[in-house]
């Protein structure tokens, strides 16, 4: 078993790390999980292949930037530009984080049984929610797990909130 740190000769194993002592126990708690944000998985992927949305050949294959703050999109509004990069950034973190934290998971919105789990906006409440889905896509990314979709949205709550509300 790999591991991570060792107390008075006892091997931690890997994703934990201790806690206390209890009764002469040595008590071990998981390790926080850090996920990347939208700029340090840009980065991450930054010469990978890519496609550029081009005006008139539509999607052209590209190398992945990093990040340097300068999107652009053909939109109406303001708003609606800086929702449709949020949009594009939560499906870039949805597809990040199913392929790295989640063995390669992927939607399918043929699979009436595959549960799909998305950010939500309640605009009643003013609260943002993670829910299940086994139809469709909505429109929102999906993610394989629940706590997956959560630390997304922990972990990038400025670009969830630009792309739902």
């Amino acid at each position: 078993m790999k591991t991570n740190q060792e107390i008075n000769g006892i091997e931690i194993p890997k994703g934990y790390e201790f806690d206390r002592i209890e009764n002469g126990t040595i008590k071990l708690k998981k390790s926080a999980t850090k996920m990347l944000t939208h700029k340090e998985i840009i980065n991450a992927e930054a010469g990978k292949e890519g496609f550029y949305l081009g005006p008139k050949d539509g999607a052209i294959a590209l190398p992945l930037s990093a990040y340097d703050n300068k999107y652009t999109a053909d939109c109406v509004s303001r708003k609606d530009a800086e929702r449709a990069q949020a949009f594009i950034a939560v499906m870039r973190i949805a597809a990040y984080y199913n392929k790295n934290y989640a063995n390669g998971w992927e939607a399918d919105c043929n699979n009436k049984d595959q549960a799909k789990f998305r950010v939500a906006y309640d605009a009643t409440s003013k609260s943002y929610t993670v829910y299940v889905s086994f139809n469709s896509s909505y429109g929102n990314p999906a993610f394989a797990t629940k706590e997956l979709a959560q630390l997304a949205f922990d972990n990038n709550k400025e670009i969830f909130a630009a792309y739902l509300q």
